[in-house]
């Protein structure tokens, strides 16, 4: 039954806009150069997308032609059409019910209970905290080349954010040790990664070698 629900609401997104396109273009035939109009706004959402400024174009995009067709309008009781889908736009936007956007986060840590902060790293698989205690991790071993980097670096290519990355002792962790991994959200619109809004967390713990996937390789057994 939810996924009829579903499908049936994706397919009314999907055909009412089109609809009311045309039932508005009856009812206030096009004048000349306002073809215009159309294909420099679409210029426009598209330099958007390129710039990355997806979530605010398109939320620009959708006010300027309610604006738009309010104007064309003006004078008609339709005219409250526009105006309405432009409100109820708004509202959503900003409850979470994003066509495309950034979502909402909420920083759920701590995670840990008795957490360290990784300073550096050194060979073969040693995580060294910031309170110089050291710490092997099972069945991988860094790459050759972060030995190479300082101390500074080597956190960077942990974490690209600078972020000191937290982590402890976990028996139930291949590595032996598990961390606070940020999350990373593909889009925040309703329907990912749930269909109704929320405030998504930001961090989950996970295995501290397969966050830093990428900077090791499997151990051979000695």
């Amino acid at each position: 039954m939810i996924y009829a629900v579903g499908g049936l609401f994706l397919v009314t997104m999907i055909c009412l806009p089109g609809m009311v396109q045309n039932w508005l273009m009856e009812r206030s035939p096009p004048k000349p150069g306002q073809g215009l109009w159309f294909w420099l706004s679409l210029f426009i959402l598209i330099v958007g997308f390129g710039l990355g400024l997806g979530e605010f174009v398109i939320l620009a995009f959708v006010v300027a032609w309610c604006v738009v067709w309010a104007w064309r309008l003006r004078g008609r009781w339709i005219a409250c059409l526009p105006l309405t889908i432009l409100l109820v736009f708004l509202i959503g936007h900003s409850q979470g019910y994003k066509p495309y956007g950034s979502p909402s986060r909420i920083d759920n840590r701590p995670l840990l209970t008795h957490p360290l902060e990784v300073d550096h790293l050194e060979e073969p698989n040693i995580v060294v905290a910031t309170d110089g205690s050291r710490h092997a991790l099972k069945g991988v071993a860094f790459r050759a080349d972060l030995f190479q980097l300082p101390p500074s670096e080597q956190r960077r290519m942990v974490d690209r954010l600078g972020t000191p990355l937290r982590f402890q002792g976990d028996d139930g962790c291949p590595s032996g040790f598990v961390t606070e991994h940020r999350n990373h959200y593909f889009c925040g619109n309703s329907f990912f990664p749930t269909f109704f809004p929320q405030a998504l967390p930001t961090h989950t713990k996970l295995d501290l070698a397969e966050s830093m996937t990428g900077l090791t390789v499997p151990k051979l057994a000695e």
